[in-house]
């Protein structure tokens, strides 16, 4: 796949967008994380 076809992630906070990508093993674990409790709350 290339560079092209891979579909970036963005975080938008107070109006300014952050890369998933370039963010710290650790915070992307606490958003991952953070996603998985919203997805079971809605349940």
């Amino acid at each position: 796949m290339s560079q092209e076809e891979k579909k970036i992630t963005k975080l938008k906070f107070d109006d300014i967008e952050y890369n998933f990508d370039d963010l710290p093993e650790e915070a992307k674990n606490l958003i991952n994380g953070l996603k998985t409790v919203d997805l079971q709350i809605k349940m």
